[in-house]
This record gives C-alpha cells, sequence and structure tokens, in this order.
C-alpha cells in the first residue's frame, strides 16, 4: 500500500521546511493537548487582566470547568491539530493587545475567538456560529460572533502565520506527551 503524501498546508505561507512541523500538524488531538491549550489560556488571560486582580484571583481562571469545556470545543468541533495550532499562535500573540476587566469565562471567550479565526483560517469548509455556540455549551450564537470580532480586533486583523511561530510550542507539547 502507498504512504500518504504529505501536502503542505494552502494557509502555511511556504511548504513547511522540516519533518518536525510537519509531525506537528499532525498530532492527534488528544488530552496531552487539551492540557497544554489550558495553560496556554490561563497564562495569556492572566497576562491580560488589569492590575486589581491580585495572584489568587488570576489562579482562579483554572476552573475545574475550563479542561472539559476546551475538550468539548475541540472534539465536539472536530478540530485537526493544525487548527490549535494556528488557535495558539493567535493566543500568543493576543498577549500584545488582549486586556480583561473582567474575568467571568474570560478562558473560554478567548478560546471560542482563536478556535473560530483558525478554523476559518485554515479550512475552507467552516463551522457554523451555531456549531460553536453548542459545542461550547455557555455561550449563545450572539456571545460566539462577538467572541470572534473582540479576537479578531485584538489580532489587529492580522491572521498570518509562520513556521517559527507554529515550533514555538513543538518543545512544550512533546514534554506534555504524545496520546
Amino acid at each position: 500500500m502507498a504512504q500518504p503524501v504529505y501536502c503542505s498546508p494552502p494557509w502555511l505561507a511556504s511548504p513547511p521546511a522540516s519533518s518536525s512541523l510537519q509531525q506537528l500538524l499532525r498530532l492527534p488531538v488528544s488530552s496531552p493537548l487539551f492540557e497544554y491549550v489550558v495553560d496556554r489560556l490561563v497564562d495569556t488571560v492572566s497576562a491580560a487582566l488589569d492590575r486589581s486582580w491580585d495572584e489568587g484571583q488570576q489562579r482562579s481562571l483554572r476552573t475545574p470547568f475550563l479542561l472539559p469545556f476546551v475538550q468539548s470545543v475541540l472534539t465536539k468541533n472536530r478540530v485537526s491539530a493544525a487548527t490549535v495550532l494556528v488557535a495558539l499562535v493567535y493566543l500568543d500573540r493576543s498577549r500584545k493587545n488582549l486586556r480583561v476587566s473582567a474575568g467571568f469565562w474570560a478562558c473560554e471567550r478567548a478560546l471560542v475567538g482563536a478556535m473560530i479565526l483558525a478554523n476559518k483560517y485554515t479550512n475552507d469548509d467552516i463551522l457554523s456560529t451555531k456549531a460553536w455556540a453548542i459545542s461550547s455549551t455557555i455561550f449563545t450564537s450572539r456571545d460566539v460572533v462577538k467572541a470572534e470580532r473582540e479576537f479578531l480586533q485584538v489580532l489587529r486583523y492580522d491572521l498570518s502565520v509562520t513556521e517559527y511561530q507554529l515550533m514555538a510550542h513543538r518543545l512544550p507539547l512533546l514534554i506534555k506527551g504524545p496520546n
């Protein structure tokens, strides 16, 4: 049986220079990836909180609901590892401009906004607003549209992604483990 030929994603400016990126783009969307997304969400939102939040309040962002929420959104929408990686790049980039004054569902809003934009950037066949709302279980379609629009503004409408930005997540994901 012939081996499948790897084709560079059309959204990546140039073909992957390394097999490491190809391997990264094919990661299974499973527990280690979910945990890493939670870590990145909490770090990003913590950095964006206004200075009135103390360290204890920042730690409270990692609620018992956050990991199941991430798992639900990613699995119910059947997103690829490539889409998750692009969303992680967007979360990294958002740290410069993201400002959060209230922590109510802040991590969840950031995830939904980043994932919708990453999904639109990496796929021709995009998910509906209703699908994102249903998979989130806490947001309405109107909330989802607002999260997408706000996150797009935070990114200053720049959705481009480089191989270097994607590879920044390789080592932490390898440390988390394959699964």
